[in-house]
């Protein structure tokens, strides 16, 4: 499904820009090389600093240069762990891809931040049906409404407070 939605995604918009979220090195070593098996599609490795067993990290130069090439677009597809999540700014994706769902609403929540910033973007969760992709997919669906329905009641209280504060300025 992954091959299918990232070849799509090229041929419709050859500029495009997808960062592709999984929660292991392998499996992201494993859909880099997928992912480069098909047409127009150059994809690359994101991970962390650290070394595993067989398993190199990339530097923060490498990073930075991962980001620039798919920025520049030499790559078109970066495969990431959770280190893509928070604190990089990558402003050319226009389509974010979970290969499988996460439990977490705040991750979940940082991962789909990562598109539509300059221009609309698009997320898509690949979830398996009957496993437990399919209760974390639901799991974080409902506990990011939650933070959302928390937020605007905080937002109402605060409003009345903000104005008095603003108008003492």
């Amino acid at each position: 499904m992954l091959k299918q939605i990232v070849k799509e995604q090229v041929e419709k918009k050859a500029s495009s820009r997808i960062l592709t979220f999984t929660q292991y090195r392998d499996t992201a070593s494993h859909l880099v090389k997928e992912l480069n098996a098909l047409q127009n599609v150059k994809a690359e490795r994101f991970v962390g600093q650290a070394s595993k067993t067989l398993d190199k990290g990339l530097t923060q130069k490498e990073q930075a240069e991962r980001i620039r090439m798919l920025e520049e677009g030499e790559l078109n597809v970066l495969v990431a762990t959770s280190i893509a999540e928070e604190g990089l700014d990558i402003p050319a994706v226009d389509h974010v891809i979970f290969y499988e769902p996460i439990p977490s609403e705040i991750r979940y929540i940082q991962r789909r931040g990562r598109t539509g910033r300059k221009a609309p973007g698009k997320v898509t969760i690949l979830a398996a049906n009957e496993t437990l992709d399919m209760i974390y997919l639901y799991a974080s669906e409902k506990r990011t409404e939650k933070m959302r329905s928390i937020a605007e009641k905080i937002n109402l209280k605060l409003q009345p407070l903000l104005g008095r504060v603003q108008s003492q300025l």
